[in-house]
């Protein structure tokens, strides 16, 4: 019995520890630090898979065995579980380690390192069950993985804990979440600043330094290469960074390799010509250097308050070697909200700056080098900055070293719409789910000028077997033998027994790999069809067929005048679908809102007149008409665009339907009148003036708010669309109006008694005692102060109405005279403090803040003026009825005593 009682003190204790331990790492401190840059997430545990056994990595932290060359880690958490099949990046333990140390005679000098393989290790795979269209990158320091894991087009990050919530009491665990699930919030900037706070994160400039005219760039033949090429990085830490990471060189190390190697999958599988084919543009770390303490040597930027301040001295930090790019990466509480920062080539100026820049020598006898790139991974508090942000920073920042600009947010080519997603050196690069891991067309096409005219320092690859990554003389690579088993069934693994030859096509039937070629079947041989579509841009304006004879995606063509881009009314140009058909005339393009017939079709404006394209000659490919897309508004937003470019009602009725609802309708309304004619009596209980000033009221507020609505909301688009402000605390707008439809109603329904009470019959009925009189007296004063109230409310929205109207009149009349832009400075009060007067003149903008928002949405304010001014009289008629109900409730009284005594009276003279 004793022994019993042992094993049920034992299981219990073990319950409430397991519960009390649940409860302290989830529930309660732990979720109160919770920072404001990550939504959600899910807390998982690395676990090592070895024969089917699966065993907690940090329990085998000191095990130098576990880090293998090929590795299987399940994160395990609530909700999702990843099974990671990893193979070792070996080019990780050839990065250069170079870090600081003071001698005896306490002089600084550099001290060469290489990365503790034991401790740290850094590997590349795909996740087992889903090995297609995947993709993991990461390390693992002491039983702990860091990384991303691509699912499809879904990223996800994996960070300790205790990056995440600092005081977590399970340190070993690791946090996943996705790209959508990291947040920011506002940030109030001057009001020099024209952009947006997320704007002012990551920018570029220039170094106004130009190369004496003697100096001759190497250009290199980027066309007609054999070789893919590298850009050799190198990655400067500062102190502040290396105290961050407790001092860990090789976890340091990692992190900032992490970096690199995320910015060179994005790097390797973009095409710089726009003809589809990754030109096989690399980025490799060919040195870290990590600086200890302030104190160090050849540490000009020691002392830097703000990140400009710290690009700026690095300039004056000496290179050991010629490097493609410098970056350096950061731990400082800057001002402001800037974490990246980079010089950017300007090849018609000349401007030093960018990759491959030589150093330059000066008078003052130190030299200068601007192929730097600076980001810092702090943001006021003192917090890691999500991976997920940190990573897209440093690519973005490498972006600007190869000579790319911020996209321009008015250009669709270059910026689509939220539905296709922004590119990744769009200024506005936040929320992180609506961007694109990848570079605009016009992204590349000023970077392929700068590799051609600037890249003399990109170096020829070397074919590593075994990489993942097809190099130089392989005819493929699928890695180690477990990932090509899932991947590849064509390909010898690096790891294949003699006598196969690893990245090699197998045996003698195998022609090619469905991996590495596009128009490969899975049997290893040739794609006989030739109507297959190896290749098709996002935009749909590039595409390219297989021709039945090579495994390989011939070069892509663009599609210039057809539907291809599945947006009907715009055209390719750069290869992205984004321009107006008018502009193949170079006209603007404009709403042909005189007739409904021609509303959804597209026009253009010549000679201040709205023509359809088709009459000027404007047709697609298939000679037909273009129209705007389906669901497009039309007849002043009551009806839609269909897609065939007929403007349609939301619903459609058969006419037999509707003539039997009219039919119904007058029946109804005849039946209604000969009941209330036919009987006299109720005749005198109807209160007319409270029935019209009720019938008044709903029929106002019914309309004001079906009109308001719609106006509202199409002016919150263009503020977010054109002048790109985001009017969060009016997202509650649907509701709002509910409320005030629903007093309105309720309030109009109970005047409506109160008018039924205090008329005819009825009130001599209702009003009969002396107490029934006082309520009655004191609840008509209560709604005539309520009403008179309202009636003041309704005033001023009046007069808020016929300020917009005139606003939108005015920018109508602005939008019809204008030929290039429409000025709004004259409106600047209309728009938050601080707003830049550049961006109350609209050019690229014009279309969709004339055709889209300001002729749809006057009218709408318009009604909902006009439907106020009712409501405004039904209100005033409300107030002189109930001082009417007031009256005769006061005075049903005296007609009582008056009848009492004519009775009285009556009786007397009938005695």
């Amino acid at each position: 019995m004793s022994l019993l009682k042992k094993r049920i003190f034992t299981l219990l204790s073990f319950i409430i520890s397991l519960t009390f331990t649940q409860v302290q790492g989830c529930t309660f401190e732990e979720l109160n630090n919770i920072p404001k840059y990550i939504s959600d997430f899910n807390i998982a545990e690395c676990e090592i898979i070895r024969n089917g056994n699966k065993r907690s990595l940090h329990l085998m932290k000191n095990n130098d065995t576990i880090y293998d060359t090929e590795i299987e880690i399940l994160l395990k958490s609530k909700n999702e579980n990843f099974r990671l099949l990893l193979f070792e990046d070996t080019s990780f333990g050839d990065v250069s380690l170079q870090t600081q140390f003071k001698s005896e005679n306490n002089s600084a000098i550099f001290k060469n390192e290489t990365n503790n393989l034991a401790r740290t290790k850094f590997y590349e795979g795909i996740l087992k069950n889903k090995s297609h269209e995947t993709s993991v990158i990461g390390f693992l320091y002491h039983g702990i993985f860091w990384g991303s894991i691509l699912d499809g087009n879904i990223m996800h990050y994996v960070e300790p804990i205790k990056n995440v919530i600092p005081k977590a009491s399970f340190s070993h665990k690791v946090v996943i979440y996705k790209t959508e699930n990291i947040h920011f919030p506002h940030i109030n900037i001057t009001s020099e600043s024209s952009f947006s706070w997320l704007e002012w994160l990551l920018s570029s400039r220039t170094s106004n330094i130009t190369f004496n005219s003697a100096f001759v760039r190497g250009d290199i033949d980027f066309i007609n290469r054999t070789k893919d090429l590298f850009c050799e990085i190198e990655i400067v830490s500062d102190h502040t960074l290396y105290q961050y990471f407790k001092n860990e060189s090789n976890l340091l190390s990692a992190y900032l390799y992490l970096h690199a190697k995320h910015a060179d999958k994005i790097f390797r599988k973009t095409h710089f010509n726009l003809k589809g084919k990754p030109d096989g543009i690399r980025i490799s770390v060919s040195k870290i250097s990590i600086y200890k303490t302030v104190n160090d040597s050849n540490y000009p930027m020691a002392s830097a308050a703000s990140l400009s301040e710290f690009l700026s001295k690095f300039v004056t930090r000496k290179q050991e070697s010629q490097f493609c790019l410098s970056i350096s990466m950061s731990y400082r509480p800057f001002e402001g909200a800037a974490i990246g920062e980079a010089f950017r080539p300007d090849i018609a100026s000349n401007y030093a700056g960018g990759i491959c820049d030589p150093t330059i020598s000066n008078l003052e006898e130190f030299d200068m080098n601007f192929n730097l790139a600076s980001v810092n991974v702090r943001l006021g508090e003192k917090q890691l900055l999500p991976l997920g942000l940190t990573l897209l920073a440093f690519v973005h920042e490498i972006g600007h070293g190869f000579g790319s600009e911020h996209d321009d947010p008015g250009y669709k080519p270059c910026s689509p719409d939220k539905s296709v997603g922004k590119y990744l050196m769009h200024p506005k690069t936040l929320p992180l789910h609506e961007q694109r891991p990848e570079f605009s067309p016009c992204s590349r096409k000023v970077m392929s000028q700068v590799i051609r005219k600037r890249g003399s320092c990109l170096k020829a690859t070397v074919a590593t077997c075994g990489n993942g990554i097809r190099e130089g003389g392989e005819e493929c690579d699928c890695g180690w033998t477990t990932i090509c088993n899932l991947i590849d069934h064509c390909c010898n693994p690096s790891d294949v027994e003699f006598p196969g030859v690893g990245c090699t096509l197998k045996g003698d039937n195998s022609v090619c790999s469905p991996k590495e070629s596009d128009c490969c079947t899975k049997n290893c041989t040739v794609n006989t069809n030739k109507n297959y579509q190896c290749y098709s841009s996002v935009s749909k304006c590039f595409t390219s067929f297989c021709d039945g004879v090579s495994p390989e995606c011939p070069k892509a063509q663009e599609d210039i005048l057809d539907y291809s881009c599945h947006v009907k009314e715009l055209v390719c140009k750069d290869g992205e679908c984004g321009e107006s058909p008018c502009s193949l005339k170079s006209l603007p393009e404009c709403n042909c809102t005189s007739n409904i017939l021609e509303e959804c079709v597209v026009c253009c404006k010549i000679n201040k007149t709205c023509i359809p394209a088709f009459d000027l000659g404007i047709l697609n490919a298939a000679n037909g008409v273009y129209v705007h897309r389906k669901g497009r508004k039309c007849d002043f937003g009551l009806k839609h665009c269909d897609v065939a470019g007929n403007c349609i009602g939301e619903t459609s009725e058969p006419p037999r339907t509707k003539r039997r609802n009219i039919l119904l309708i007058i029946f109804l309304t005849v039946l209604f009148f000969l009941i209330i004619g036919g009987c006299a009596r109720c005749m005198t209980r109807v209160p007319y003036g409270t029935l019209i000033a009720t019938i008044f009221c709903c029929a106002g507020v019914l309309t004001f708010l079906i009109c308001l609505y719609p106006a509202v909301r199409l002016t919150l688009r263009m503020y977010d669309d054109v002048f790109t402000y985001d009017l969060e605390w009016l997202n509650g707008l649907q509701l709002i109006f509910i409320i005030i439809g629903a007093f309105m109603g309720l309030l109009a329904i109970t005047l409506l008694v109160v008018g039924i009470c205090s008329t005819g019959a009825t009130r001599s009925k209702v009003y009969r005692g002396w107490k029934s009189r006082i309520g009655g007296r004191i609840f008509s004063a209560l709604c005539m102060g309520i009403v008179y109230i309202l009636n003041l409310a309704w005033l001023a929205i009046a007069c808020c109405l016929v300020v917009v109207v005139f606003v939108f009149h005015v920018c109508r009349k602005l939008c019809e005279n204008a030929i290039d832009c429409v000025d709004l400075q004259q409106f600047h009060f209309l728009f938050p403090n601080g707003t830049d007067i550049k961006k109350l003149n609209i050019c690229e903008k014009k279309k969709m803040f004339c055709t889209d928002t300001v002729i749809y949405a006057e009218p709408y304010y318009i009604l909902s003026f006009v439907a106020s001014v009712v409501v405004l009289i039904s209100l005033l008629h409300y107030i002189m009825c109930l001082a009417a109900n007031y009256t005769r409730i006061k005075d049903q009284e005296k007609f009582k005593d008056l009848q009492e005594l004519q009775y009285l009276q009556d009786s007397e003279m009938g005695y």
